[in-house]
């Protein structure tokens, strides 16, 4: 039976009505867009120990809260050379709420030599920036007879399988580069593992362990302590120079470091004009923190802050490079 005029335009009145409400709910669960976004704080996951590298995403953070106008919580989730921290963010939902800060490793270096990792680290992420590099060093003990890379090279190889050098772990940056030393100078020296950078400096100022790969930050305190002797910067470039050291490719021009940044991450699926409101406001947070610039450069950490597509080509790159030297040295997937 068909309704009067009066009835239908009732029913079609609260048709339209569910369909305003249905139009709602569907706005409130879409992901967030630029415009909104951020409307209530953000989660940043570091996947390393409290007091590590969050401390320069600290340098800019009240700036970076003021710009994006809400609250950043840093979150620190250690463990498995940094990958339970990354599997958290490749998980979550991508609506910008949920952000990783951290080195290279749990991107680059680990998911080529642990094969049962609970995330992809292509598919599971997007790209924000590249937002530092900091600058390493090769450093010895004092009491070894060597002032240059030729020094350690020509001592390497005058006393085979004598010379000790120290790492994080099997697989960290400090072994990789340790293993390219190797191969690059064509000497053979001990790999020694700590569980970390406490555990190797009191063993490289004792003399115990003859060489190790620190950053800048941390080998030029040492230095000028009288506590170890820096040889060579390991990056190559003009940078080499603030720190008045020569770069180990004058000695030894194969030798390629292991990589290393500090990043922003989201989880796949970020939306791409959240990802660039964020790369945005890291930029403008660095460029109007000059403490921040301050305490970069008294580092020796390299400003990068490129966009989306430079970042992606980046880890490409980097990954490309560590199977290559992975390979060379002969280094196997566990």
């Amino acid at each position: 039976m068909i309704g009067s005029p009066g009835q239908r335009q009732g029913s079609l009145a609260q048709d339209l009505c569910r369909l305003a409400m249905l139009c709602a709910l569907i706005g409130a669960c879409a992901p967030a867009s630029a415009e909104t976004y951020p409307a209530r704080p953000i989660r940043i996951i570091t996947p390393n120990s409290p007091g590590g590298i969050e401390v320069n995403l600290r340098a800019i953070l009240p700036r970076l809260q003021a710009i994006l106008g809400q609250p950043l919580v840093l979150e620190s989730r250690p463990g498995a050379s940094g990958t339970l921290g990354s599997e958290l963010v490749a998980k979550a939902e991508p609506d910008g709420y949920t952000l990783l800060f951290s080195t290279s490793a749990p991107i680059v270096t680990t998911p080529l030599l642990k094969s049962h990792l609970r995330y992809d680290p292509i598919k599971d992420f997007t790209p924000i920036t590249r937002m530092l590099q900091p600058m390493d060093a090769l450093v010895v003990n004092t009491s070894l007879p060597v002032r240059s890379v030729a020094d350690l090279v020509r001592h390497a190889k005058a006393n085979p399988g004598a010379l000790t050098y120290a790492s994080s772990g099997a697989g960290s940056l400090p072994h990789l580069n340790g293993e390219q030393f190797k191969v690059s100078a064509g000497v053979d020296m001990l790999h020694v593992p700590f569980n970390g950078l406490a555990q190797i400096t009191p063993e490289l100022i004792a003399g115990r362990i003859n060489v190790a790969f620190f950053s800048l930050n941390v080998a030029i305190p040492l230095a000028d302590a009288g506590q170890a002797r820096i040889l060579a910067n390991l990056d190559a470039g003009e940078d080499t120079s603030k720190a008045g050291l020569p770069s180990i490719r004058e000695t030894l021009p194969n030798f390629r470091r292991a990589p290393l940044w500090y990043g922003l991450l989201g989880p796949a699926g970020l939306p791409d004009e959240i990802a660039i409101k964020l790369r945005d406001a890291v930029k403008r947070a660095i460029d109007e923190t000059e403490s921040a610039r301050i305490l970069f450069d008294r580092n020796f950490v390299r400003v990068l802050v490129d966009d989306q597509s430079q970042f992606r080509q980046s880890i490409q790159d980097d990954r490309t490079a560590t199977l290559e030297l992975i390979a060379r040295i002969g280094m196997r997937a566990q």
